[in-house]
């Protein structure tokens, strides 16, 4: 009876120090979630370990999670509402890492491993203004990857992104370039260079969490109805996008 008792007493000082425990491991993890591409966004760290950090932030979160539930049941049966509602608060903040994490992680399985997406694959346009702020981007601007020929890539596009399509306006080639700085600029994307004479519009986009630079092009060509617009648009990192660069290019298609 008496070492039923003992064990009793240390159980309840291990979950007290348990639900302690887990409290500080779910804040680590949402520090590591938001530090990695903090980090990596003011150039303070490379890439791979703002990465590493991610994946150790998701670890960490889950494990963290799952230990709270049990945890939280173990302070219910003993009647221990303080421990369980800092082991559920424990829990509840470790969750925003897998939360956050998951959907990102579901989202690059689902789309092909490319970066490089545009409403024509025959003759995807060509980049100015933009080339010389790549000098140091990791991809470069020539169609087709390491692995995945020209031919293969637009393959790829077309079946994860078929509405990814060149778009016929009746507006001129002057007031369609004028639209597309317009659509550009309200999509938050910086205009680097408006070329009415060659029909080109160019510009740089910086996502919010990891601050990447993906670079777009947009280029309009007379019709017999007015003017086609297309539009390109590449990571400078990253062998996969995420399906960012469609995304991007999507929205400006339904917004012009």
């Amino acid at each position: 009876m008496i070492t039923l008792i003992v064990a009793v007493e240390v159980l309840v000082e291990e979950l007290r120090w348990w639900s302690r425990s887990m409290l500080v491991a779910a804040l680590v993890a949402v520090l590591l979630l938001f530090l990695g591409p903090v980090s990596y966004k003011l150039g303070l760290s490379p890439l791979q370990p703002a990465f590493v950090g991610l994946l150790i932030a998701l670890v960490v979160g889950v494990v963290t999670a799952l230990l709270g539930l049990i945890a939280a049941i173990v302070a219910q049966v003993k009647s221990m509402p303080r421990n369980r509602n800092l082991v559920l608060i424990s829990t509840l903040v470790a969750l925003l890492a897998p939360a956050v994490m998951v959907p990102q992680i579901v989202k690059a399985r689902s789309v092909p491993p490319i970066h490089d997406i545009t409403t024509d694959t025959n003759e995807p346009p060509e980049f100015v203004a933009v080339i010389a702020l790549r000098a140091n981007a990791a991809n470069d601007l020539k169609y087709g990857m390491e692995g995945i020929p020209p031919e293969e890539m637009a393959r790829l596009q077309r079946d994860a992104y078929p509405d990814v399509k060149t778009l016929s306006s009746e507006l001129s080639v002057a007031d369609a370039v004028t639209r597309s700085s317009d659509v550009l600029d309200a999509m938050g994307i910086e205009v680097v260079s408006v070329d009415a004479d060659q029909g080109l519009v160019e510009g740089t986009a910086t996502t919010f969490w990891f601050g990447f630079k993906d670079d777009v092009v947009v280029r309009v060509r007379p019709s017999e109805s007015g003017s086609i617009i297309d539009m390109r648009s590449v990571s400078r990192v990253g062998r996969s996008d995420v399906g960012a660069n469609a995304a991007r290019i999507s929205t400006f298609l339904e917004s012009f």
